[in-house]
């Protein structure tokens, strides 16, 4: 019910079955794919808040903690 007043959602997904997810990242690695991230160093975290919030960000966004 605390969703309802602030207009709040919750979506998500059905995952892949962990042989989908075996075979996905297996063909990742053989064809050198990897994720896109932006990264932001951790104590840039508000730039990298606007930049969502904004929608600047490039695919993920992602904090980096050193």
């Amino acid at each position: 019910m605390h969703l309802l007043p602030a207009e709040k959602m919750i979506s998500g997904g059905v995952p892949a079955s962990p042989s989908e997810t075996r075979l996905m990242l297996d063909f990742a690695a053989r064809h050198s794919i990897g994720p896109q991230v932006e990264l932001f160093p951790a104590n840039d975290i508000n730039n990298a808040i606007d930049v969502v919030r904004g929608g600047r960000a490039r695919y993920r966004a992602v904090l980096e903690f050193a």
